[in-house]
């Protein structure tokens, strides 16, 4: 069976994992990340000018990120992002101390990458036509909803 098309699937981490599932629709990121116990919804909007939304419900964080030079930068809820790229993307997420690095690497429609460097946890997604820099930011958010935001 064919992937839909611009649906985002996968984990992040191992033992639990956290699972991912999103889709783009048209200028909007919906979707679930984490399991039937820990969900957390996502609805994000995409723009011109950057990325915007809310996640988790009553008790969730928004999302601002703005786009200046090629970069997205501001707040995944209270922790500062920075994120390059789009095929191969880079940033931290969190400040100087306390603060995760991430790489990640597109290959056709597959995202491998890492948050916090060797020690770190890994993601693997299947992206079916979105762009890294998209599903990236997914698993980013996922790990901010689930080992951040503890509400």
């Amino acid at each position: 069976m064919k992937p839909v098309q611009n649906e985002i699937t996968g984990s992040l981490g191992v033992n639990p994992s956290i699972e991912l599932k999103a889709r783009l629709e048209q200028d909007r990121i919906l979707g679930r990340v984490g399991g039937a116990l820990m969900a957390k919804e996502l609805n994000l909007e995409v723009s011109e000018k950057g990325v915007s939304g809310h996640v988790g419900g009553k008790n969730g964080f928004e999302v601002n990120l703005e786009l200046k030079a090629g970069e997205l930068s501001g707040f995944v809820g209270l922790e500062p992002l920075n994120l390059r790229g789009v095929d191969q993307v880079t940033g931290r997420l969190g400040n100087t101390l306390g603060g995760v690095d991430f790489i990640s690497n597109q290959n056709g429609d597959s995202l491998r990458g890492r948050l916090g460097g060797i020690k770190g946890q890994t993601f693997t997604l299947e992206l079916s036509g979105t762009p890294g820099w998209i599903g990236t930011l997914v698993a980013i958010i996922a790990f901010y909803a689930i080992e951040k935001h503890k509400n």
